[in-house]
């Protein structure tokens, strides 16, 4: 422990989402997500995968 006077120093512990800055991304993945939405990729994922997952509630209880 210090002794002396303590002032806040830290300041703002909590930032807001809309506050952080963000970067302008790459062109390559711009490119890449406007070809998969024009060729509705994730529809594709979405009917490729649904025999994977179970229509009921899930495993058994104990």
């Amino acid at each position: 422990m210090a002794l002396g006077k303590q002032s806040d120093r830290n300041g703002k512990m909590f930032v807001a989402w809309d506050e952080i800055p963000k970067s302008p991304g790459h062109v390559f993945y711009d490119r890449l997500q406007s070809i998969l939405t024009k060729n509705r990729f994730d529809r594709f994922a979405e009917e490729l995968c649904a025999p994977f997952y179970s229509t009921g509630q899930g495993r058994p209880s104990v």
